[in-house]
């Protein structure tokens, strides 16, 4: 059973530091009558935080995320709530600001549009050395235990972060994490889960990890390592190398947790290694899973039926995903990969979005680790726009 598909997450933490548009730095907009000023730091992994100020010196803390100079989230302050989009072009940003109507949704019919220039460019803090991993390392040499450093590594749904080793470097995106180090032999991956027990914890341990790379299988009895935390030994293959593995499964007070993996070759695995997982595992500050700029015209429950089936499709506003349908046949039921599936059959995970308000791209990750990008697009008729009612993967849903 599959954790998690590792290459595919080695593959998207390599893709996702390599390149891009980062937009951190100063902007400003000036226009006849008025002066706004935005400031924003975007993370490794996508998390975009800062400060905007409008025309009459209100200030406004920024939360979203943001993807190849692209940005959604908003902008929050104690009496007002803006939501936010942005896109870098030609060297400057074009910002659109919507205030939230009496339902809580974007006012797209009143949305003001601005164009910030840079004023001075900031390095990013967190941003890791330009020498990060290229690819995973397991021939360095030993040193000594790392010690804890000041850097904060999290993902916009995670639900848990933790402070990077020192001596330590890091890639990461929504998926995970990878951890090397210049002269530990030797990995670590941090992967996130949904899972609600320890027993449910455990259960996944015991089936260790297999995917098209290798797999890992576990060797021993899975151990408490700590209050909600287990751990146990690993033995296997990867990338046509013998390996060695230590793991450590852990569960949030709100659910979901984490799952950590040291991996090296038989002859350089060390309890340096595997210390750095034990010590990152009881280390972990949780969260109630959120995810950023969440679009809020999204959050509830939607319907679709036809002359056989119903599907409904809930959105919450932490993140999470769930999915139920029933049908008097049950042709492709029980796979997580049908997008409304007919069957009697459900499923749950999380989701975040990408676009505006009329069209864009959902991205569900179910709980077993696999994605599906869906396709959605209002309904327009006749000039008209039915702002309840999405085309989801084609398919029309209506909001309850």
């Amino acid at each position: 059973m599959r954790i998690i598909a590792l290459s595919a997450l080695l593959s998207g933490l390599l893709v996702a530091t390599a390149g891009g548009q980062n937009l951190s730095g100063e902007y400003t907009c000036s226009t006849d009558a008025d002066n706004y000023s935005l400031t924003l730091s975007q993370a490794p992994n996508g998390t975009l935080t800062g400060t905007y100020t409008d025309q009459s010196g209100q200030k406004f803390r920024v939360d979203g995320t943001a993807e190849d100079g692209n940005a959604t989230g908003k902008c929050l302050s104690d009496d007002k709530t803006l939501y936010l989009e942005a896109e870098l072009e030609g060297g400057r940003l074009q910002v659109v600001l919507v205030e939230m109507d009496e339902e809580g949704m974007p006012d797209f019919e009143n949305a003001r549009n601005l164009t910030f220039t840079p004023k001075s460019k900031k390095p990013n803090a967190e941003e890791p050395p330009k020498a990060g991993l290229k690819q995973p390392d397991l021939t360095g040499e030993r040193a000594q235990p790392p010690a804890a450093g000041k850097n904060e590594v999290t993902g916009p749904s995670w639900g848990f972060s933790f402070t990077l080793p020192k001596g330590w470097k890091q890639q990461a995106t929504d998926q995970g994490a990878i951890l090397g180090h210049d002269t530990i032999a030797g990995m670590i991956l941090v992967l996130p889960h949904n899972l609600r027990t320890l027993d449910d914890v455990e259960g996944k341990m015991r089936e260790g990890l297999e995917e098209e790379e290798g797999q890992l299988v576990l060797a021993g009895e899975i151990k408490p390592a700590g209050d909600s935390i287990r751990s146990g030994e690993y033995t296997g293959v990867y990338q046509g190398n013998e390996v060695k593995g230590h793991a450590v499964g852990t569960l949030s007070p709100y659910g979901g947790g984490a799952f950590l993996i040291a991996v090296a070759t038989p002859d350089k695995f060390s309890s340096k290694l595997s210390g750095t997982v034990d010590a990152i595992a009881k280390s972990l500050r949780y969260r109630k899973p959120a995810v950023s700029a969440v679009p809020s015209y999204f959050v509830g429950t939607w319907v679709t039926t036809t002359k056989n089936t119903e599907t409904r499709m809930t959105f919450r506003e932490d993140g999470t995903f769930s999915e139920y349908g029933e049908a008097s046949y049950s042709d492709g039921a029980g796979t997580d990969e049908a997008w409304g599936t007919a069957g009697s059959n459900s499923s749950s995970g999380r989701w975040t979005a990408r676009g505006n308000r009329e069209q864009g791209v959902l991205t569900i990750t179910y709980d077993n680790g696999k994605k599906r990008d869906v396709p959605y697009q209002v309904h327009v008729e006749n000039g008209e726009t039915y702002w309840s009612e999405y085309y989801f993967a084609g398919d029309l849903y209506g909001k309850q």
